[in-house]
């Protein structure tokens, strides 16, 4: 849904129903996404059913359940913990979901068309950090290469932009400390910018730029430095606030343990100004009870 939104031009969640964001979508699309996503619980339910069995209950209009009444009013469909993802992270899959609109692709035909573009990207990406890494050429490989790592690529996720470009900023800082100049400037700002914002986490990798120059020559360097690390740390706390993002904590409200505003970043402030020993507290008390279950066991 964050893909749609974003090839429709929708950068900012502007639809918010019950405390959740997300975009009005035409019935049958909304039906599309809910006819696949309980694929799994019918391959559950019936013995001998296979894949093909089911796109093919899919293309029948006797026996689909697709709705396809042009005439019937959009429906809301929450982002599902996506609403903070910047638009960096899914630039592929957005330029998939623009080519298979302008041919009129259905939904499984545009899902596949957008993973082959996101596949395909993102292991370019990481071809060229293998390609200008100074050394440890095999071990970016043996990386790439993983399980999860493929996985990543080839589904419709901020991982794989993640992964990729967090390799490109290693390689490029790797290649800068070993040789006898700082490289390219702009090359390193370029993908340490791609890095921070395809998730907000990786904001750590600004780190890698240090380790390019000696510490006596960073009071020198200071410009160069600056250049490749503060457009990631303006655009990513911007986006953040732009998008009001708390990912995720809808899930831990559907539990009904949590009130909204305990998922207000003032208000945890607050709380732990008040309350200086609660975490630490909590958390030793995970760690012993988590020890005493491990000698019981």
């Amino acid at each position: 849904m964050r893909i749609y939104s974003y090839a429709r031009g929708e950068i900012l969640p502007t639809k918010e129903v019950n405390g959740r964001k997300g975009i009005l979508v035409e019935p049958r699309l909304y039906s599309e996404l809910q006819f696949f996503r309980t694929a799994g619980e019918v391959f559950a339910r019936e013995d001998g059913l296979h894949y093909p069995q089911l796109v093919a209950g899919y293309r029948n209009p006797t026996s689909s359940s697709i709705a396809d009444e042009p005439d019937e009013a959009p429906i809301f469909a929450p982002f599902a913990g996506t609403e903070g993802y910047n638009p960096v992270a899914y630039i592929p899959y957005i330029a998939a979901a623009a080519i298979g609109r302008l041919f009129k692709l259905d939904f499984p035909d545009m899902l596949f068309l957008m993973r082959w573009f996101g596949l395909a990207t993102f292991t370019a990406i990481a071809a060229y950090s293998i390609a200008v890494i100074p050394a440890l050429k095999w071990a970016f490989v043996l990386i790439a290469l993983l399980p999860v790592s493929l996985y990543n690529r080839s589904v419709l996720s901020a991982d794989g932009a993640a992964l990729s470009t967090a390799l490109v900023i290693t390689a490029l800082c790797l290649r800068a400390a070993g040789g006898t100049t700082a490289g390219r400037v702009w090359e390193r700002s370029l993908w340490m910018t791609l890095c921070a914002l395809s998730k907000q986490p990786q904001i750590v990798f600004l780190l890698l730029e240090l380790m390019v120059y000696r510490v006596k020559e960073l009071p020198r360097q200071w410009l160069r430095v600056a250049s490749v690390v503060l457009p990631s740390v303006i655009l990513s706390p911007m986006w953040v606030f732009a998008v009001s993002a708390e990912i995720a904590a809808w899930r831990l409200q559907e539990e009904g343990h949590h009130p909204p505003e305990h998922f207000d970043p003032l208000w945890k402030l607050l709380y732990m100004w008040d309350h200086p020993y609660h975490f630490p507290l909590a958390a030793w008390r995970a760690l012993s009870g988590w020890g005493i279950g491990c000698g019981r066991n």
